[in-house]
């Protein structure tokens, strides 16, 4: 059976023998919590989402550049799922038409 920790790179190295078993424990323990962090968003209704969750989905989804913004204005999941193009062009400060309808495309997937 393989599980996300298995699968991960950092593993395989230790399971190859390529590491001492300190550092093959701190190395699961940095698999186990970047699969917590992965998990996080698929786990949990984007309602029900924080603002570091909001984040994070913004970062995975390429809008980089609107994270500070999504953080400054504490946008939780419920407003990110009401957002709309006047917000993103007034409120978060989305210049392109085009970057604004990805993203609201981004966030039709989420409901």
């Amino acid at each position: 059976l393989e599980t996300p920790l298995h699968s991960c790179a950092k593993m395989k190295r230790v399971w190859g023998g390529w590491a001492c078993p300190v550092a093959a424990i701190v190395l699961v323990l940095s698999c186990a919590a970047g699969f917590r962090e992965a998990t996080a968003l698929a786990t949990g209704h984007p309602k029900t989402w924080s603002v570091d969750d909001v984040c994070e989905w913004a970062k995975e989804a390429g809008f980089r550049d609107v994270v500070q913004r999504l953080r400054k204005h504490e946008v939780r999941g419920g407003v990110l799922l009401s957002l709309d193009e006047r917000d993103l062009e007034n409120d978060l400060a989305m210049k392109s038409g085009i970057e604004r309808k990805r993203f609201l495309l981004k966030v039709e997937e989420l409901r």
